[in-house]
């Protein structure tokens, strides 16, 4: 408790009937002063206003949440408090907006772009009329590891505050607008087409084409003519007019080569000429036909070692690599909170049921190891939504390959001894150092003998906010 107002009085010297206004306007004022002291505490994060009546959500709020930059709830007044029902009963903290509203990460999407007139509808159907405030300002001297607004851009759009992909992000913007080809290198399922999406999406060429290719899926016989396309009359079984290829498909836009380590040697030929000429043969044709494509190959195969093995042309690998982008594993993000809770809201929109997880559900999600990546969070979220009730997704909802944890550790962490008969989750382990240290993140840092800055990330992928900041 911050402060009291008193208006008791030890006898009353008029009528009784003003006691009831004067209790009143007391209770109004009280809730006044705790909302501005509250917006004032949290004047560094996203304010969101909710209110019954639109005439007054810009300035009377009847629930007021502090909201990080990617969506999770990180401080909420006694109105949003009383108000709003979290899952188990627990505190509203360290949930994201979705699980307590229908499309609430979207609503506040289109608030940040001040879009007028957005309602926000609670999971039990109340209505609320919606007002955003942004963060104020931070100096040039906040700290590099400092979460990154979530701007609208596409390739804004697809981490959080993880380092690795926020320089991979940085470079593919500058990188966007050049008319270099692109080599993106990352592991099966880790976003490699999103990014190429992206790419073509933040470039002049937005509007044109983007042609998607995979390389491996495309049966070797036909992968010439589906690419180069072909002259009428070329072979039996031909279209009469012939067929624009996939490449003239693409003139104008992006052609996205996906899986380029799995193309056969003989064609590796041609596309280098496609590529060194900027034009295309098709078959059966002796008129070149003039290509203006920018081209985005990927692969999870390391090029370099196909050159080595002779199994790609070397020419090729230094024509395609004009710029190279690696994109994480997800086991390597420190984001992974964030996007859970973002593919979980997508692919309950999708399925048109409720974005909630059960505390256990989040970190067992977090202690994953994740081979498959991005893909296989999404399938796994999407599986265990399919299953789930209306309390939100638990353990009995996840998929076989969830059913047990991962024996690897994250990097730096302590593990708990095999003996032990129920072993500690990263996020256990994490908060019984923070207590023995009194929440000294220095001395938790030299302790494990990382960077103040990894537990910081940590502390914000496994949900674990310093008690001097619950509110």
């Amino acid at each position: 408790m911050a402060a009291v107002l008193d208006i008791s009085a030890l006898s009353v010297p008029g009528a009784r009937e003003g006691q009831q206004l004067a209790w009143h306007l007391t209770s109004l004022y009280a809730r006044l002063i705790e909302d501005s002291y509250f917006s004032h505490h949290f004047r560094d994060h996203w304010l969101l206003r909710l209110g019954r009546n639109a005439a007054f959500v810009d300035n009377h709020a009847d629930l007021i949440l502090a909201v990080d930059d990617d969506g999770m709830i990180v401080g909420a007044n006694t109105g949003a408090r009383q108000t709003l029902q979290s899952p188990n009963g627990e505190s509203l903290l360290g949930h994201g907006v979705g699980a307590f509203f229908r499309d609430g990460n979207a609503r506040i999407h289109s608030l940040k772009q001040d879009h007028d007139g957005v309602r926000l509808r609670s999971w039990s159907d109340d209505t609320f009329h919606a007002a955003i405030s942004q963060p104020r300002r931070r100096s040039k001297s906040t700290p590099r590891n400092q979460p990154i607004p979530a701007h609208t851009g596409p390739l804004q759009a697809m981490a959080g505050d993880d380092a690795t992909m926020q320089r991979l992000i940085a470079q593919a913007a500058r990188l966007a607008n050049k008319p270099i080809d692109l080599l993106i290198q990352g592991e099966t399922g880790s976003g490699k087409e999103v990014l190429a999406r992206a790419l073509h999406a933040a470039s002049p060429r937005s509007n044109a084409p983007f042609v998607a290719i995979n390389c491996a899926a495309l049966p070797e016989s036909l992968i010439e003519s589906e690419l180069f396309g072909y002259a009428p009359g070329t072979f039996t079984g031909a279209r009469q007019q012939g067929m624009k290829g996939l490449l003239q498909q693409a003139h104008g836009g992006t052609l996205f080569l996906d899986e380029i380590g799995d193309m056969p040697v003989a064609l590796q030929t041609r596309l280098l000429r496609v590529l060194a000429e900027r034009e295309v043969l098709p078959l059966g044709s002796d008129t070149p036909v003039a290509l203006d494509v920018r081209v985005i190959t990927a692969t999870h195969r390391d090029l370099a070692a196909l050159v080595a093995a002779g199994t790609f042309r070397e020419d090729l690998y230094y024509r395609l690599a004009g710029g190279t982008l690696a994109l994480p594993a997800l086991r390597e993000r420190a984001d992974i909170g964030w996007l859970i809770d973002r593919l979980l809201e997508h692919e309950a929109e999708a399925l048109g049921c409720r974005a909630r997880l059960k505390p256990d559900v989040r970190e067992r999600l977090l202690a994953h190891n994740w081979p498959g990546n991005i893909r296989e969070l999404r399938n796994v979220l999407r599986f265990a939504l399919a299953l789930a009730d209306d309390e939100g997704i638990d353990m009995a909802d996840l998929p076989a390959s969830l059913a047990t944890v991962d024996t690897a550790a994250l990097p730096g962490e302590r593990v708990t001894s095999p003996a032990d008969e129920q072993p500690a989750t990263p996020r256990d382990s994490l908060l019984a150092h923070l207590g023995e240290r009194d929440w000294n993140i220095a001395q938790v840092a030299r302790d494990l003998s990382v960077a103040r800055s990894t537990i910081y990330r940590r502390m914000a992928r496994l949900q674990i906010v310093d008690p001097k900041y619950r509110h």
